[in-house]
């Protein structure tokens, strides 16, 4: 019983960024192209700085911010650089395709951290007797797993290459 409650709370956090990052990871593998910045992926930078900082700076007091706008200024760059270096060696070179990974890496970071701790919320509440604890992180959990799907398939549409055109152009 205690390995599996000790699974629990480990196989969120082992297994969901392998899940959902896994099908990006392999076309880099498989690719290996160069590294290529884009002009447009500063823009997306921008873009999940201003949404993370706008998503909790309404909720909470400024000086309890200090550690997300840490995280913030310094995590987030760093995400982004290696999402644009990942995505560049995987060859995936369109705007909105590189944009939507930008917001998908953060997201699964989030994701990571939200299914670790209601796993280890699960854990706890089963080994302390607390059913509505247990219920409340294991809808949780439950939810992490659809949204990792979710996550999922969009990185698979990041990756999978663009439709040909089947006709010839005009000369």
């Amino acid at each position: 019983m205690l390995f599996f409650l000790l699974l629990l709370m480990a196989l969120p956090g082992l297994c969901i960024p392998r899940f959902v990052l896994g099908c990006v990871y392999e076309a880099e593998k498989r690719n290996q192209l160069p590294t290529q910045f884009l002009m447009t992926d500063t823009v997306w930078l921008i873009i999940v700085v201003q949404i993370s900082m706008a998503s909790l700076g309404v909720y909470w007091h400024p000086l309890d911010m200090i550690p997300f706008y840490i995280f913030a200024m310094i995590g987030l760059p760093l995400i982004w650089w290696h999402s644009i270096r990942v995505l560049s060696r995987a060859g995936v070179m369109g705007f909105w395709r590189r944009g939507l990974f930008q917001l998908v890496a953060p997201l699964t970071l989030v994701l990571t951290i939200t299914a670790a701790a209601s796993g280890m919320a699960v854990t706890m509440s089963i080994l302390e007797r607390s059913s509505h604890i247990t219920e409340l992180a294991g809808m949780i959990l439950l939810g992490s797993f659809v949204v990792a799907v979710a996550l999922r398939f969009l990185a698979n549409y990041i990756v999978q290459p663009l439709p040909v055109p089947d006709f010839e152009p005009a000369s």
